[in-house]
C-alpha cells in the first residue's frame, strides 16, 4: 500500500541531519563526545547524550566503539 511521500518537519530533519554528523564525527574522528555534541549544535552535552540513545540505541561512547575506524578488532586472546 502506497502511502505517499515521506514528509518531514523541519524540526525533524535537522536533527536527522544533526546525528548523522554527529555519527561520521564518531567514526572518523578521535573528538571528544563534547566536543561532537557543540559542533553539531547542542550547548548540554549530556542532552545530546540521551538524545542519541534514544536515536541509536547507544551511547556516543558505546557507538564509537562499535563502529569507529580506528577500533581495533577484537581478537581471542590466546591463554598460555
Amino acid at each position: 500500500m502506497n502511502q505517499g511521500p515521506l514528509i518531514l518537519r523541519r524540526e525533524d530533519y535537522c536533527q536527522h541531519v544533526r546525528f548523522g554528523k554527529a555519527r561520521e564525527m564518531l567514526e572518523f574522528t578521535t573528538s571528544t563526545v563534547d566536543h561532537i555534541a557543540w559542533t553539531v549544535g547542542y550547548q548540554d552535552p549530556a542532552a545530546f547524550r540521551s538524545t542519541f540513545r534514544k536515536i541509536t540505541g547507544l551511547t556516543p561512547s558505546d557507538y564509537r566503539s562499535h563502529y569507529g575506524v580506528g577500533t581495533p578488532a577484537r581478537a581471542p586472546v590466546a591463554e598460555s
